[in-house]
Formats: structure tokens, C-alpha cells, sequence
């Protein structure tokens, strides 16, 4: 891919993460790295391993708090090559539709099973967290869907007394 064509490419998928809601509700993004185009071929793998700490970046190192991978190829078109998370003793393959993308803490044990067959292109990202702490993160992405799921159903003082709850929380998690 010419350099042109892969700074497109990579300004794409970089653009579409910072305005996927789902993905900014789950990640409360601060920072995002430019998305890295991966390539595997048959017997290509990359093993278990977490995700290094800080990523060098123009200004100021971008901490790395969670990990992205988004599928391009079609899973139809390669065998193996399966993103596998470690929770525990318990190993998690994903292979994702085209166009799908999974975030995970980048502190997660991952890696990526030898492709037997065809080609695998993924990309990678990084991202920093205003909430630095997964398990802060995780209860502020809950409140957030009781308020979006629950919030019109709610007596308004309740309602009130969440929003102060939320928008408290993460003024004292944030690091930004």
C-alpha cells in the first residue's frame, strides 16, 4: 500500500473510532494512536503477550489503556488467525465480521493463532483513557447505561441525583 493510500486508510479508521459512540461510551477516549494496518499470512502468528505501557507518540507518549483490533477481511477468506483473549483460564477466540471491531484492556493477555489459510488484514489501535482505571471505567460505562436505559423511567429527582452521581465520578476518575 503507498504511503498516501495507507494515511488514508489509517485517518479512516481513526475518524470512524472517534465517532462511534459505542466505542467513545466504552473507552471515554482521550488520545487515540493512528490505526497500524496488520497483515498475516499462512503460518503467521503473534503470541501471547499484554500490550506495552506507553506508545511513543508526537508531544507526549500515549498511555496505553485499551487495546482495539477492527477486522477488515472477510472471516470467510482465512482460516485461523483468531484474536484470543486470556480471562483467566479461560481463552476467548474472536474473528470478527469485516468491519467489526473489539476493545480490550491492552493489561489483557492476548494473541493471535497461526493463520492456516488465506490472508488476515486487521487493523490495530491504541487508546487513553480519561479513566485510566479499567475497573473505574467499567462502573462509570455501567451507570452511563442505566441512565440511557432507565433514565426516562425514573422519578426526575432520582434522575438528577444520578446525573450527579455520573458526572461526579468522572470528574474525580479523569485524568484529563
Amino acid at each position: 500500500m503507498t504511503s498516501d493510500l495507507h494515511r488514508e486508510a489509517t485517518n479512516l479508521l481513526g475518524q470512524a473510532m472517534l465517532r462511534n459512540e459505542e466505542v467513545r461510551n466504552f473507552a471515554f477516549i482521550r488520545r487515540l494512536a493512528p490505526p497500524l494496518m496488520c497483515r498475516y499470512r499462512p503460518d503467521m502468528k503473534y503470541g501471547k503477550h499484554p500490550d506495552v505501557a506507553f506508545l511513543p507518540m508526537q508531544g507526549e507518549p500515549l498511555r496505553s489503556d485499551i487495546s482495539c483490533t477492527i477486522f477488515i477481511a472477510d472471516p470467510s477468506t482465512y482460516d485461523g488467525g483468531e484474536l484470543t483473549i486470556h480471562l483467566g483460564s479461560k481463552p476467548i477466540k474472536i474473528k470478527g465480521k469485516r468491519g467489526s471491531a473489539v476493545l480490550y484492556p491492552s493489561t489483557t493477555i492476548h494473541e493471535v493463532l497461526p493463520v492456516t489459510r488465506g490472508e488476515r488484514l486487521v487493523a490495530i489501535t491504541f487508546m487513553e483513557s480519561q479513566i485510566c482505571d479499567e475497573k473505574k471505567r467499567d462502573l462509570l460505562y455501567t451507570l452511563n447505561e442505566v441512565a440511557a436505559l432507565e433514565g426516562l423511567n425514573m422519578d426526575w429527582d432520582n434522575r438528577v441525583r444520578l446525573e450527579h452521581v455520573r458526572h461526579s465520578l468522572h470528574r474525580m476518575w479523569s485524568t484529563s
